[in-house]
Protein backbone atom coordinates (compact mmCIF):
# COMPACT_ATOMS: atom_id res chain seq x y z
CA UNK A 1 0.00 0.00 0.00
CA UNK A 2 1.03 3.56 -1.03
CA UNK A 3 1.25 6.02 1.98
CA UNK A 4 -0.99 9.45 1.73
CA UNK A 5 -0.41 13.05 1.88
CA UNK A 6 -1.45 13.99 4.87
CA UNK A 7 -2.51 17.61 3.36
CA UNK A 8 -6.58 17.62 1.82
CA UNK A 9 -7.43 17.93 -1.66
CA UNK A 10 -9.33 20.39 -2.80
CA UNK A 11 -9.89 18.22 -6.05
CA UNK A 12 -13.50 16.93 -6.12
CA UNK A 13 -15.18 14.04 -7.27
CA UNK A 14 -18.52 14.80 -9.44
CA UNK A 15 -21.40 13.55 -7.05
CA UNK A 16 -24.67 12.18 -8.12
CA UNK A 17 -27.51 11.85 -5.77
CA UNK A 18 -29.51 9.33 -5.51
CA UNK A 19 -32.67 9.53 -3.51
CA UNK A 20 -36.30 8.84 -2.90
CA UNK A 21 -37.19 11.60 -0.86
CA UNK A 22 -37.86 14.52 -2.34
CA UNK A 23 -37.11 16.74 0.47
CA UNK A 24 -33.71 15.46 0.38
CA UNK A 25 -31.60 18.54 -1.02
CA UNK A 26 -34.87 19.49 -3.16
CA UNK A 27 -32.01 22.60 -5.22
CA UNK A 28 -29.23 19.60 -5.98
CA UNK A 29 -28.12 18.26 -9.30
CA UNK A 30 -27.59 15.76 -10.48
CA UNK A 31 -30.10 13.37 -8.95
CA UNK A 32 -31.48 9.91 -9.64
CA UNK A 33 -34.64 8.47 -8.20
CA UNK A 34 -33.37 5.20 -6.40
CA UNK A 35 -37.02 3.87 -7.05
CA UNK A 36 -36.37 4.10 -10.85
CA UNK A 37 -33.03 2.24 -10.80
CA UNK A 38 -33.34 -1.41 -12.35
CA UNK A 39 -30.73 -3.87 -13.43
CA UNK A 40 -30.99 -7.77 -15.26
CA UNK A 41 -27.23 -8.26 -14.14
CA UNK A 42 -26.91 -7.64 -10.40
CA UNK A 43 -23.25 -6.95 -9.18
CA UNK A 44 -21.62 -9.31 -6.33
CA UNK A 45 -20.64 -7.49 -3.36
CA UNK A 46 -18.16 -8.35 -0.56
CA UNK A 47 -18.88 -6.69 2.92
CA UNK A 48 -15.95 -6.50 4.98
CA UNK A 49 -15.16 -5.11 8.26
CA UNK A 50 -13.10 -4.82 11.42
CA UNK A 51 -13.63 -5.90 14.84
CA UNK A 52 -12.50 -5.79 18.75
CA UNK A 53 -14.01 -6.91 21.43
CA UNK A 54 -18.06 -6.14 20.49
CA UNK A 55 -19.50 -9.00 22.36
CA UNK A 56 -22.63 -7.04 23.15
CA UNK A 57 -23.03 -5.58 19.66
CA UNK A 58 -22.69 -9.08 17.50
CA UNK A 59 -26.09 -10.27 17.42
CA UNK A 60 -27.79 -7.04 16.49
CA UNK A 61 -25.02 -6.12 13.71
CA UNK A 62 -25.71 -9.87 12.38
CA UNK A 63 -29.32 -9.80 12.44
CA UNK A 64 -29.19 -6.47 10.08
CA UNK A 65 -27.58 -8.46 8.08
CA UNK A 66 -28.82 -11.30 7.36
CA UNK A 67 -32.43 -10.05 7.40
CA UNK A 68 -31.75 -7.33 5.05
CA UNK A 69 -32.99 -7.13 1.47
CA UNK A 70 -30.23 -7.80 -0.16
CA UNK A 71 -27.43 -10.01 1.12
CA UNK A 72 -24.17 -9.24 0.51
CA UNK A 73 -22.44 -12.09 -1.77
CA UNK A 74 -19.69 -12.75 0.55
CA UNK A 75 -18.63 -11.32 4.52
CA UNK A 76 -15.04 -10.75 5.07
CA UNK A 77 -14.23 -10.15 8.91
CA UNK A 78 -10.93 -8.99 10.70
CA UNK A 79 -10.77 -9.67 14.35
CA UNK A 80 -7.84 -7.11 15.96
CA UNK A 81 -7.27 -9.49 18.70
CA UNK A 82 -10.70 -9.87 20.97
CA UNK A 83 -10.40 -11.44 24.31
CA UNK A 84 -13.89 -11.07 25.35
CA UNK A 85 -15.47 -13.87 23.30
CA UNK A 86 -15.85 -11.79 20.24
CA UNK A 87 -14.12 -14.22 17.81
CA UNK A 88 -15.81 -17.15 18.97
CA UNK A 89 -19.42 -16.07 18.81
CA UNK A 90 -18.89 -14.89 15.51
CA UNK A 91 -17.79 -18.41 14.19
CA UNK A 92 -20.48 -20.07 15.73
CA UNK A 93 -23.20 -17.64 13.92
CA UNK A 94 -21.10 -17.39 10.93
CA UNK A 95 -20.90 -20.81 10.53
CA UNK A 96 -24.78 -20.99 10.63
CA UNK A 97 -25.15 -18.59 7.39
CA UNK A 98 -25.44 -19.59 4.03
CA UNK A 99 -23.56 -16.66 3.14
CA UNK A 100 -20.09 -17.68 2.42
CA UNK A 101 -17.23 -16.00 5.20
CA UNK A 102 -14.05 -15.45 6.25
CA UNK A 103 -12.78 -14.74 9.86
CA UNK A 104 -9.57 -14.10 9.90
CA UNK A 105 -7.41 -13.12 13.62
CA UNK A 106 -4.95 -10.51 13.48
CA UNK A 107 -4.08 -9.79 17.11
CA UNK A 108 -2.47 -6.10 17.66
CA UNK A 109 -3.12 -4.39 13.89
CA UNK A 110 -4.57 -1.23 14.29
CA UNK A 111 -8.37 -0.56 12.20
CA UNK A 112 -6.92 0.49 8.78
CA UNK A 113 -4.62 -2.21 8.55
CA UNK A 114 -8.24 -4.64 9.40
CA UNK A 115 -9.99 -2.93 6.87
CA UNK A 116 -7.02 -3.09 4.27
CA UNK A 117 -6.64 -7.06 5.36
CA UNK A 118 -10.36 -7.65 4.88
CA UNK A 119 -10.31 -5.93 1.34
CA UNK A 120 -7.08 -7.75 -0.04
CA UNK A 121 -9.06 -11.06 1.40
CA UNK A 122 -12.18 -9.91 -0.76
CA UNK A 123 -13.51 -11.82 -3.72
CA UNK A 124 -15.87 -9.19 -5.34
CA UNK A 125 -14.92 -5.87 -7.26
CA UNK A 126 -17.58 -4.27 -5.32
CA UNK A 127 -16.49 -3.47 -1.33
CA UNK A 128 -19.43 -2.68 1.17
CA UNK A 129 -17.92 -1.36 4.56
CA UNK A 130 -19.91 -1.03 7.84
CA UNK A 131 -18.61 -1.04 11.73
CA UNK A 132 -19.71 -3.39 14.80
CA UNK A 133 -21.60 -1.19 16.91
CA UNK A 134 -23.67 0.17 13.45
CA UNK A 135 -26.83 -1.20 12.35
CA UNK A 136 -27.47 -1.29 8.99
CA UNK A 137 -31.41 -1.20 8.18
CA UNK A 138 -33.44 -3.10 6.35
CA UNK A 139 -32.72 -1.91 2.63
CA UNK A 140 -28.83 -0.30 3.45
CA UNK A 141 -27.22 -2.55 1.17
CA UNK A 142 -29.46 -2.63 -1.76
CA UNK A 143 -29.19 1.42 -2.10
CA UNK A 144 -26.01 1.66 -0.93
CA UNK A 145 -24.93 -0.72 -4.12
CA UNK A 146 -28.08 0.68 -6.78
CA UNK A 147 -26.01 3.02 -8.04
CA UNK A 148 -23.13 1.06 -9.09
CA UNK A 149 -25.50 -0.84 -10.93
CA UNK A 150 -27.69 2.16 -12.66
CA UNK A 151 -24.29 3.74 -13.34
CA UNK A 152 -20.88 1.31 -14.02
CA UNK A 153 -18.89 4.52 -14.25
CA UNK A 154 -19.43 5.18 -10.18
CA UNK A 155 -16.97 4.73 -8.50
CA UNK A 156 -17.58 5.26 -4.58
CA UNK A 157 -21.07 5.30 -2.78
CA UNK A 158 -21.02 7.56 0.10
CA UNK A 159 -24.25 5.93 2.44
CA UNK A 160 -25.81 7.72 5.40
CA UNK A 161 -25.53 6.70 9.25
CA UNK A 162 -27.73 8.31 12.35
CA UNK A 163 -26.54 8.16 15.78
CA UNK A 164 -28.77 6.70 18.13
CA UNK A 165 -28.80 6.26 22.28
CA UNK A 166 -28.76 3.12 23.98
CA UNK A 167 -32.81 2.51 23.43
CA UNK A 168 -32.26 3.16 19.59
CA UNK A 169 -33.44 6.92 19.17
CA UNK A 170 -32.29 9.53 17.49
CA UNK A 171 -29.11 11.78 19.59
CA UNK A 172 -27.42 14.79 18.46
CA UNK A 173 -23.97 15.93 19.35
CA UNK A 174 -22.43 18.97 17.70
CA UNK A 175 -20.12 17.29 15.90
CA UNK A 176 -22.20 14.63 14.18
CA UNK A 177 -23.64 16.26 11.22
CA UNK A 178 -27.62 15.89 9.85
CA UNK A 179 -28.62 15.67 6.58
CA UNK A 180 -29.55 19.50 6.55
CA UNK A 181 -26.11 20.18 7.47
CA UNK A 182 -24.33 18.75 4.73
CA UNK A 183 -23.52 19.46 1.09
CA UNK A 184 -23.52 16.45 -1.04
CA UNK A 185 -20.33 17.37 -3.23
CA UNK A 186 -18.69 18.35 -0.21
CA UNK A 187 -19.71 15.26 2.30
CA UNK A 188 -16.39 13.02 3.62
CA UNK A 189 -18.47 9.65 4.42
CA UNK A 190 -17.55 7.73 7.57
CA UNK A 191 -16.66 3.66 6.82
CA UNK A 192 -19.63 2.82 8.68
CA UNK A 193 -21.53 3.46 5.58
CA UNK A 194 -19.73 3.55 2.27
CA UNK A 195 -19.22 1.25 -0.81
CA UNK A 196 -16.33 1.52 -3.59
CA UNK A 197 -14.79 -0.38 -5.81
CA UNK A 198 -11.98 -2.52 -4.96
CA UNK A 199 -9.64 -0.57 -8.03
CA UNK A 200 -10.50 2.76 -6.46
CA UNK A 201 -9.36 1.02 -3.23
CA UNK A 202 -6.50 0.47 -4.58
CA UNK A 203 -5.68 3.96 -6.79
CA UNK A 204 -5.81 5.62 -3.07
CA UNK A 205 -3.25 3.44 -1.84
CA UNK A 206 -5.52 1.73 0.67
CA UNK A 207 -6.61 2.91 4.42
CA UNK A 208 -3.74 4.76 5.56
CA UNK A 209 -2.31 2.23 7.86
CA UNK A 210 0.20 4.71 9.14
CA UNK A 211 -2.19 6.31 11.60
CA UNK A 212 -2.14 5.17 15.44
CA UNK A 213 -5.79 4.13 15.48
CA UNK A 214 -8.55 6.70 14.90
CA UNK A 215 -9.15 8.59 11.10
CA UNK A 216 -8.53 6.19 9.12
CA UNK A 217 -11.76 6.21 7.34
CA UNK A 218 -11.94 10.18 6.86
CA UNK A 219 -7.90 10.19 5.58
CA UNK A 220 -9.42 7.40 3.41
CA UNK A 221 -12.25 9.11 2.03
CA UNK A 222 -10.18 12.42 1.33
CA UNK A 223 -7.91 10.40 -0.88
CA UNK A 224 -10.66 8.76 -2.52
CA UNK A 225 -12.12 12.40 -3.58
CA UNK A 226 -8.62 13.17 -5.41
CA UNK A 227 -8.35 9.39 -6.87
CA UNK A 228 -11.90 9.18 -8.61
CA UNK A 229 -13.91 10.97 -10.51
CA UNK A 230 -17.50 10.12 -10.07
CA UNK A 231 -19.33 8.99 -6.78
CA UNK A 232 -22.89 8.45 -5.40
CA UNK A 233 -24.62 9.91 -2.14
CA UNK A 234 -27.05 7.79 -0.99
CA UNK A 235 -28.90 9.41 1.78
CA UNK A 236 -31.29 7.02 2.21
CA UNK A 237 -29.15 4.14 2.96
CA UNK A 238 -28.42 4.59 6.28
CA UNK A 239 -26.40 2.63 9.19
CA UNK A 240 -27.91 3.30 12.88
CA UNK A 241 -25.28 3.63 15.49
CA UNK A 242 -24.73 3.88 19.28
CA UNK A 243 -23.42 7.03 19.78
CA UNK A 244 -21.67 7.75 23.14
CA UNK A 245 -24.68 8.73 25.53
CA UNK A 246 -23.02 9.46 28.66
CA UNK A 247 -20.52 12.69 28.71
CA UNK A 248 -17.24 11.06 30.27
CA UNK A 249 -17.82 8.18 26.78
CA UNK A 250 -18.71 11.21 24.70
CA UNK A 251 -15.53 13.27 25.68
CA UNK A 252 -13.56 10.60 25.78
CA UNK A 253 -14.92 9.43 21.86
CA UNK A 254 -14.03 13.05 20.78
CA UNK A 255 -10.35 12.95 21.87
CA UNK A 256 -9.87 9.51 20.19
CA UNK A 257 -11.10 10.78 17.05
CA UNK A 258 -9.44 14.12 17.22
CA UNK A 259 -5.96 12.45 18.15
CA UNK A 260 -6.44 10.88 14.24
CA UNK A 261 -7.36 14.20 12.71
CA UNK A 262 -3.95 15.77 14.17
CA UNK A 263 -1.83 13.01 13.17
CA UNK A 264 -3.43 13.32 9.51
CA UNK A 265 -3.83 16.96 9.49
CA UNK A 266 -7.30 17.01 8.62
CA UNK A 267 -9.54 19.93 9.80
CA UNK A 268 -6.84 22.09 10.97
CA UNK A 269 -9.77 25.06 10.28
CA UNK A 270 -11.80 23.64 13.05
CA UNK A 271 -9.54 22.75 15.52
CA UNK A 272 -8.14 26.37 15.02
CA UNK A 273 -11.19 27.61 16.29
CA UNK A 274 -11.74 25.63 18.75
CA UNK A 275 -8.26 26.38 20.42
CA UNK A 276 -9.28 30.01 19.99
CA UNK A 277 -13.07 29.92 21.45
CA UNK A 278 -11.17 27.28 24.34
CA UNK A 279 -9.23 30.21 25.04
CA UNK A 280 -11.49 32.91 24.92
CA UNK A 281 -13.79 30.78 27.61
CA UNK A 282 -10.51 29.79 29.64
CA UNK A 283 -9.10 33.14 30.32
CA UNK A 284 -12.18 34.97 29.93
CA UNK A 285 -13.60 32.96 32.95
CA UNK A 286 -10.20 33.55 34.95
CA UNK A 287 -10.26 37.42 34.56
CA UNK A 288 -13.61 37.07 35.68
CA UNK A 289 -13.02 35.24 38.68
CA UNK A 290 -9.78 37.36 39.83
CA UNK A 291 -12.15 40.33 39.07
CA UNK A 292 -14.73 39.30 41.53
CA UNK A 293 -12.20 37.52 44.11
CA UNK A 294 -10.64 41.24 44.52
CA UNK A 295 -13.54 43.15 44.30
CA UNK A 296 -15.05 41.22 47.39
CA UNK A 297 -11.64 41.66 49.43
CA UNK A 298 -10.83 45.31 48.45
CA UNK A 299 -14.64 45.95 48.72
CA UNK A 300 -14.28 47.29 45.27
CA UNK A 301 -17.97 47.60 43.27
CA UNK A 302 -16.16 48.28 40.60
CA UNK A 303 -13.67 45.60 40.22
CA UNK A 304 -16.49 43.20 40.99
CA UNK A 305 -19.44 44.23 38.96
CA UNK A 306 -16.82 44.10 35.88
CA UNK A 307 -16.34 40.84 36.57
CA UNK A 308 -19.58 39.60 36.96
CA UNK A 309 -20.14 41.96 33.17
CA UNK A 310 -17.30 39.68 32.00
CA UNK A 311 -18.98 36.30 33.18
CA UNK A 312 -22.43 37.40 31.84
CA UNK A 313 -21.21 38.27 28.74
CA UNK A 314 -19.14 34.75 28.15
CA UNK A 315 -22.33 32.81 29.14
CA UNK A 316 -24.38 34.77 26.45
CA UNK A 317 -21.90 33.58 23.95
CA UNK A 318 -21.75 29.97 24.93
CA UNK A 319 -25.74 30.29 25.45
CA UNK A 320 -25.78 31.65 21.64
CA UNK A 321 -23.89 29.16 20.17
CA UNK A 322 -25.32 26.02 21.66
CA UNK A 323 -28.47 27.50 20.23
CA UNK A 324 -26.86 28.17 17.01
CA UNK A 325 -25.61 24.34 17.52
CA UNK A 326 -29.51 23.56 17.80
CA UNK A 327 -28.86 22.33 21.42
CA UNK A 328 -30.17 23.22 24.78
CA UNK A 329 -28.90 24.49 28.07
CA UNK A 330 -28.25 20.86 29.17
CA UNK A 331 -25.88 20.43 26.63
CA UNK A 332 -23.30 22.85 27.70
CA UNK A 333 -21.04 21.30 29.86
CA UNK A 334 -21.02 18.46 27.22
CA UNK A 335 -19.68 20.45 24.40
CA UNK A 336 -17.84 22.86 26.72
CA UNK A 337 -15.92 19.25 27.57
CA UNK A 338 -15.83 18.21 24.46
CA UNK A 339 -14.06 21.07 23.06
CA UNK A 340 -11.25 20.56 25.60
CA UNK A 341 -11.09 16.49 24.36
CA UNK A 342 -10.43 17.82 20.73
CA UNK A 343 -7.86 20.07 21.34
CA UNK A 344 -5.93 17.88 23.77
CA UNK A 345 -6.40 15.14 21.11
CA UNK A 346 -5.76 17.36 17.96
CA UNK A 347 -2.39 18.55 20.18
CA UNK A 348 -1.47 14.78 20.79
CA UNK A 349 -1.90 13.45 17.49
CA UNK A 350 0.26 16.83 16.05
CA UNK A 351 2.76 16.18 17.88
CA UNK A 352 2.62 12.31 16.92
CA UNK A 353 2.53 13.58 13.17
CA UNK A 354 6.25 14.51 13.16
CA UNK A 355 7.46 10.93 13.43
CA UNK A 356 4.67 9.67 11.21
CA UNK A 357 5.88 12.08 8.62
CA UNK A 358 9.40 10.54 9.22
CA UNK A 359 8.18 7.13 8.98
CA UNK A 360 5.87 7.93 6.05
CA UNK A 361 9.38 8.80 4.43
CA UNK A 362 11.14 5.86 4.66
CA UNK A 363 8.83 4.10 3.33
CA UNK A 364 8.68 5.63 -0.17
Amino acid sequence: MKTHNLEKSTNKATVILYTDQSDNFPEYRPVRKLSEVHTDTPLSVSLISTVKNEIDSIPIWFESIIHGSRLPEEIVIVDAGSDDGTLETLQELLSGCSIPFSLLSEPGINIAQGRNIAISEAQHAIIACTDFGGYPRTDWLDRLIKPFEDNREIEVAAGWYEAVDRNGQPFHRRRWPTLEQVNPDDFIPSSRSIAFKKSAWLAAGGYPEWLTLTGEDTCFAVELKKTTRLWAFVPDAVVEWHAPDDIRSYWRKQYQWSIGDGEAGLNTAYYSSNVIQISIIFFGTLAALMLVFFGISSQSFLSATLGLLIAAVLMLIIITLTQRAGQGLGDIPWEIGAKFAQMLGYIRGYLNRVKIVQRNNRQK
